[in-house]
Parts: structure tokens; C-alpha cells; sequence
């Protein structure tokens, strides 16, 4: 048999890993809180679960709690393993309340979990029953072994001669013969024996039985003295039975007036029952109105009240818009309209003359060039030929003279004329400034009262909103509709106020009785003949007599009869004294009876121990001599297992040495041994997988090289998974070329 995979769904600090398994050696490596002990854990709830062993009820031991996923509420997982020639698949929820196992044959699918024996205590199948054949604790103490927590002293060679003698009787070490033996030495002591009658419950059952006998001799004197009481009680009783028929008659009487009574007060409530049915089914048809609130009305009224001022509000803004909109426009016309049209003709109008004088400038200032030309040359002409040219040159001077005043004069108006134009432009350019400003002005203006209306919109919308919801929450339509509906809860309340008043007058009526009650009553009188029924005015002061005479003989019969019981108090009733005897006859008879059984089964218990040791011992010394040997190289060859279950070990040079003077490491691989030779004899049919977590850990590197040698050759034979947090055995492992299967976590 092999484990073929891990499908770990959601168990411990693991969701959705899967981890495949090989034949022989299979080595899982990781670190300190990496999960080894976790998947270790895994396989053993796989196959057993988390419930406690022996219990009468189903009971889940600690680690269920341990274990549980950490980031999901599912608590599952798969394991696959291979037994002859077939793969096999057990499915297991952890969950409480939802536990359940399936076996399943992995290659056609088929559910075989009813080949699987079924616990009772449990509730599910027990999966390991098909192929693996071992219980929880054999499990553990066997193939599966965890990290060890080994003793060096003295006591635990002790502690493995008692395991083997456990294991040797039982194969469960959560059985013990020993403590078997001495629960029932326990029990002997417990219950007690003749020889210790003082101390023992058994001795303290016979001392008791005296007493018995001595107290119910005198007890039998004691009834014969009150035999006299009896006699007067019994006559005061016949005396007592005559008053109170004749009470009874009386009563009877009185009884028939109270049906009278009854019937009466049943009519008046059965009339108010009717009328309150009637207040009923008015406040019925007027149910719906009754979860109104008032003051709903109220805040409908002041939704109302809000949305009217806003939309008073955004028609006022709506008019100013339209106010600031015609003031735009008029901008607009005086802008681009007739209102600039007169600046714009005159400036253009000073411009013409503006340029007309400069025209002129030019035209005076190249005749007055020219003269000027004309006058040089007049003068040498004058100078070089005649007179006459100074003349003509005195004439065009003079006449220059003038052309240089007008010029003058031109220039002066040119100056005027820019100054006139400057400030046309000047003019033009304020009125401008002024007219955008205030259309500026007047569009900031519109955004404000634009945004205002948005605002006062959203505001009205809102407060729409908040009517229609507290219509809708009463479900209404309209306001009117709800005003109709407030004064339909008013007149609820008034229905459901005379309803409570009826019933306060119902309650006065009924007093403590229910009508089911009063109805009783009636029917109980219905038999009841009233007509004509008269009470005597002394009827009652009758009846009371009689109830006083009726006490007086009852005190008397109670004291004879107290008398009576003080005497019996004195003395137990002999039949009451009997039934303890017989009691503690019984008793008696149960302990010896319990030790006669306890000393057969403590002799049968030892005798049939003694036979399975015996066939037991010479197999597991063989066994365990052979492992021994082969994982020490021969320093220790053989283990002996004696007849009084003492251990121990020959070495090389044939020296017996006892188990306790050994190291620690030679105990620790003696328990290792014996786990193995165990599990070999009692499954020899079957190479199980064995599972070692960290259990080398303390070993020295030579120690550790040795049990490799032998865990890799049994690893020929059977599926071996040890998990270490060191990387020693990996090294080891490879330095001898073994081959093995390596698997990070």
C-alpha cells in the first residue's frame, strides 16, 4: 500500500495545495511553522478523523480546534492512495454537524464507503477498515510517529516495558492490561472483604443489617401501643363524614343561587363581547389609517408653504432677468447704434481737415523751396549779368516771407486739429469703457440670478420630493387625500378608545374570571335547575356553623392522628424497615457476588496476558534484534524481551546489558525499533507506509547516517514519508546516491 496524493482543500494554514507522493522514500523538507506537522496531521484525520477513542458519545479531541482553517469556514481535503493495483480515494469534511467520509474507486468512480465499517459513535465510516486494518492509537504508536519527546533518565526504560506489555496484550496502547489489573485490585480494595468488616463498605452493609434487626423488634411494640388512638380516630372520622354531608347539601343550595348569578353576569358579558365584535370590525375598515402620523400633515403643509415662496421667488428673479436682459440690449444699440454715429462723423470730419492742412503744409513748404532756389539763383544772376535779377529776387523774397507765415499759421491749426481729434478719441474710448463696464456689470448680474433660479429649482425640487415621500409613506396621492385620511385615524382612535372602555367595563364584569372561564361555569349550571330558587336568610350562618363544627372534629382527628405519628416517628414503620433489610440483603449479595467476578476476571485477564505475551515476545525479539543490528552496524545485535517483560539489549562481545544504563540515543532507536517490529508482525500481510515527522532531529550526523541506511532500504518494501525541517538528511541521502523523492514546502 502507497499514498499516492495529498489534496489538502482547506485544512490548518493550507487552501487548494496538492502534494503527490512516490514509491519508497519520500522526503519533505521545510522550515520551522512551514506546515510539516500540519501534514502530517492531515493524513491522520484523513484516515481517523479528530474524535476522541473510547468515549460513549461522539466528542472531537483538540486537535480539531487546532487544525481548523484559518481564512474559511470549510474543513476538507483528499487523500489518494494505491492498494492492489488499484487507486483508491477517501473524501473527508471536518466541519461539525457536516462530517462525512467517502471511499470512492478512483478509476471507475464507484462509491464503496458501504465496504467500510460504520461507527456508531461516530456516525461516519471508518475508511482505514478496508485495507489498512490498525485503529487510531496502533496508528500512532506504529506507523505514524511524530516528533519524539524521549527521556534520558532511568524511568524510561520503564515506560517501554509498559508500552510492551500493552502492546503485547492489547495492540493499543491506550488499553492497558496493567492498569486493567490494577483498576480491579482498586475495586477489591473499594468494596472491602470479610477480614476488614470496620473499614470496608461490604463490612459497613453487615453492621448496618443489625441495627435493622434490632430497631424493627422495637418497633413491633410500639404499633401495638397505638392501636387505642386508631380506635378514636376512627370514630371521630365517621362523626367528621355525617357534618360534611350535610355541609354539602347546603352548599349545593348556595350553588344553585351562584348559577343564577352566572347566568346573568354571562348575558351582560356575552352583549358587551358583541359590541366590542362590532367596534372591531369598524376599527378593521379604518386599520389602514391608523399608522398616519399627524404631524406628517403638518410638514406637508410647510413643504407647500416653501414651494409657493419659491416660486414666487423665481418668477420675481425671472422678471429682473428680463429687466437686466432689455438694459443689455439698449448697451448694445448704444454701442453699435446712432449714439457713437455723431463722434465717428465729426472725428472723421476733423481728420479730413487734418489731412487737407497737412496737404497744404507740403504744398507751400516745396514752393517755398522752390523760391528759395529761384532766389539764389536770382542773385547770381543779379551779381554776374544784371541788377534786374536782385529785384526779382527782392520781389520772390518777400513773397517767400509770406509762404513761411502761412505755413506757420497752417501749422498752428494742424496743432489745433490734433488736439481737437485727441480728445474726439479720448471721448470715444470713455463712453465705450463706460458702456462695457456696465454691460459687464449687468451679465455678472444675469449669471447671479440665473444661478439663483438653478438653486431655488433644485430647492423646489427637493421640497417636492419631500412631499411625495411623506405621501408615499402614507400612501397617498395627493394632500387632500391625506387630510381625508388623518381624520380617518381620528376616528380610529375614537373606535379603539370605546373598545378599550368596553373592556375596562368587561374586566369589572369578569373580575378575575376569563369569558372561557364564565363560559365553563354556565355550561356546568346548564344542568343547574334555578327557577324559582330562594335562599334563607340563615342559610349561611347554617353553613358557617357546620364548616366550625367540621374544623373543630378535624383539629381533634389531627392531633390523635400527630400523636400517632410521633410515636411512628420515634420508631420506623416495620415495613418500611423490612424493605431496607432486604436492601441490604440485596447488597451484601451484590458485593460478593462483584468479588467473585472481580477476582475471575482479574485471574482469567492475567492468565490470557501471560498466553499472547508468550506467543508474542519470541517474534518481536527477532524483529527487533534484526532492525537493532542493522541500524547500530552490528554494535548491538539483539534485543531479549524476558518472561518478568524486562529489556534487554547483547552487544557485539555477547555482553546483556539492561535497557536503563544505555545513552539516550541507544533507547531512542530501541523505541524505533519496536515501533517497526510491531507493525510487522501485526500487519506482516501488508507493507503500510510509515510517516516520520522530524523524529531525528537530536540524533548525531552518525546516528542519523545509520537509520537513513536502514529507513532507505525498508523504503525497498514500503512507502516511507519523513518530513525534516534540516537539510542533513537531504545531504546524507544524496552523498549516498540513495534515490529518494524531494518535496519543498
Amino acid at each position: 500500500m502507497r499514498i499516492e496524493e495529498l489534496i489538502i482543500l482547506s485544512f490548518g494554514k493550507f487552501k487548494n495545495r496538492n502534494i503527490k507522493l512516490s514509491e519508497g522514500l519520500n522526503l519533505i523538507y521545510g522550515e520551522n511553522e512551514a506546515g510539516k506537522s500540519t501534514i502530517h496531521k492531515f493524513i491522520e484525520g484523513m484516515f481517523y478523523g479528530f474524535f476522541k477513542s473510547y468515549t460513549k458519545t461522539k466528542r472531537y479531541n483538540n486537535s480539531y480546534d487546532r487544525y481548523f482553517p484559518w481564512n474559511t469556514n470549510q474543513y476538507k481535503g483528499t487523500l489518494k492512495y494505491f492498494n492492489d493495483n488499484s487507486i483508491y480515494r477517501i473524501e473527508r469534511n471536518f466541519e461539525k454537524g457536516n462530517d462525512e467520509v467517502r471511499v470512492l474507486d478512483e478509476k471507475t468512480g464507484e462509491d464503496i464507503s458501504n465496504m467500510c465499517e460504520y461507527n456508531p459513535i461516530t456516525r461516519v465510516i471508518e475508511p482505514t477498515s478496508l485495507h489498512i486494518g490498525i485503529n487510531k492509537s496502533i496508528y500512532k504508536n506504529t506507523i505514524s510517529i511524530a516528533q519524539l519527546n524521549n527521556k534520558t533518565d532511568g524511568n524510561f526504560g520503564r515506560e517501554v516495558k509498559d508500552k510492551l506489555i500493552n502492546l503485547g496484550g492489547t495492540l493499543d496502547n491506550e488499553i492497558s492490561v496493567k492498569n486493567v489489573i490494577e483498576r480491579l485490585e482498586k475495586k477489591v480494595d473499594n468494596i472491602g472483604t470479610k477480614n476488614r468488616l470496620k473499614t470496608s463498605p461490604y463490612g459497613k452493609v453487615i453492621r448496618d443489617l443489625n441495627k435493622l434487626n434490632k430497631e424493627r423488634d422495637k418497633s413491633y411494640k410500639m404499633f401495638e401501643n397505638t392501636k387505642e388512638y386508631q380506635y378514636k380516630i376512627t370514630k371521630l372520622k365517621k362523626e367528621l363524614e355525617r357534618l360534611i354531608k350535610k355541609k354539602d347539601k347546603l352548599e349545593n343550595d348556595v350553588y344553585k343561587y351562584k348559577c343564577k348569578e352566572i347566568g346573568d353576569k354571562y348575558i351582560k358579558v356575552k352583549d358587551l363581547l358583541n359590541e366590542i365584535d362590532d367596534l372591531h370590525k369598524e376599527a378593521y375598515k379604518l386599520k389602514r389609517f391608523k399608522n398616519i402620523k399627524i404631524e406628517d400633515y403638518g410638514e406637508i403643509i410647510k413643504h407647500e408653504n416653501t414651494v409657493e415662496t419659491m416660486e414666487e421667488n423665481i418668477l420675481r428673479i425671472k422678471k429682473n432677468i428680463l429687466n437686466i436682459e432689455e438694459k443689455l440690449n439698449d448697451i448694445n444699440i448704444l454701442m453699435n447704434g446712432d449714439n457713437l454715429l455723431k463722434e465717428n462723423n465729426l472725428l472723421k470730419e476733423n481728420l479730413s481737415i487734418y489731412e487737407g492742412l497737412k496737404h497744404k503744409v507740403k504744398a507751400r513748404k516745396f514752393f517755398f523751396g522752390v523760391f528759395c532756389l529761384i532766389i539764389i539763383l536770382g542773385l547770381y544772376s543779379g551779381y554776374f549779368y544784371h541788377n534786374i535779377f536782385y529785384i526779382l529776387s527782392g520781389i520772390i523774397f518777400l513773397f517767400n516771407i509770406y509762404i513761411g507765415f502761412k505755413i506757420k499759421s497752417i501749422n498752428n491749426s494742424i496743432l489745433d486739429e490734433k488736439v481737437i481729434i485727441k480728445e474726439l478719441e479720448d471721448e470715444k474710448i470713455k463712453k465705450q469703457n463706460e458702456l462695457r463696464d456696465t454691460e459687464k456689470f449687468l451679465h455678472n448680474q444675469l449669471i447671479e440670478k440665473n444661478t439663483e433660479i438653478e438653486r431655488l429649482k433644485t430647492k423646489l425640487a427637493e421640497e417636492n420630493m419631500g412631499i411625495k415621500f411623506i405621501l408615499n409613506k402614507n400612501d397617498f396621492n395627493n394632500i387632500d387625500d391625506l387630510k381625508k385620511g388623518i381624520e380617518k385615524k381620528r376616528l380610529y382612535e375614537e373606535v379603539n378608545n370605546k373598545i378599550n372602555y368596553k373592556r375596562d367595563i368587561l374586566s369589572g364584569i369578569l373580575m378575575k374570571d376569563t369569558f372561557e372561564e364564565l363560559e365553563e361555569k354556565v355550561k356546568k349550571c346548564m344542568n343547574v335547575s334555578i327557577e324559582n330558587i330562594n335562599i334563607k336568610e340563615d342559610i349561611m350562618e347554617e353553613l358557617e356553623e357546620l364548616k366550625n363544627s367540621i374544623t373543630i372534629k378535624d383539629k381533634e382527628i389531627s392531633n390523635l392522628e400527630e400523636k400517632v405519628n410521633t410515636m411512628h416517628s420515634l420508631f420506623r414503620p416495620i415495613q418500611e424497615i423490612d424493605e431496607e433489610i432486604s436492601i441490604k440483603r440485596s447488597l451484601i449479595d451484590k458485593y460478593e457476588k462483584e468479588l467473585d467476578a472481580i477476582n475471575i476476571a482479574k485471574s482469567t485477564i492475567e492468565k490470557i496476558s501471560k498466553n499472547i505475551h508468550r506467543e508474542f515476545a519470541p517474534k518481536l525479539n527477532e524483529k527487533v534484534s534484526r532492525i537493532i543490528n542493522d541500524i547500530t552496524y552490528g554494535r548491538y545485535k539483539e534485543v531479549k524481551i524476558t518472561e518478568s517483560l524486562e529489556m534487554k539489549i547483547i552487544d557485539r562481545n555477547n555482553n546483556l546489558i539492561d535497557i536503563n544504563s544505555l545513552s539516550y540515543g541507544t533507547i531512542d532507536q530501541i523505541y524505533f525499533s519496536l515501533r517497526f517490529a510491531i507493525i510487522d508482525i501485526i500487519k506482516k500481510d501488508k507493507n503500510i507506509p510509515l510517516i516520520l515527522d522530524d523524529c531525528f532531529i537530536q540524533y548525531d550526523d552518525e546516528i542519523l547516517s545509520n537509520i537513513l541506511d536502514f529507513i532507505y532500504k525498508e523504503s525497498m518494501n514500503r512507502q516511507i514519508i519523513l518530513f525534516t525541517c534540516q537539510n542533513r538528511e537531504q545531504n546524507i541521502l544524496n552523498n549516498k546516491e540513495y534515490k529518494f523523492s524531494y518535496i519543498e514546502i
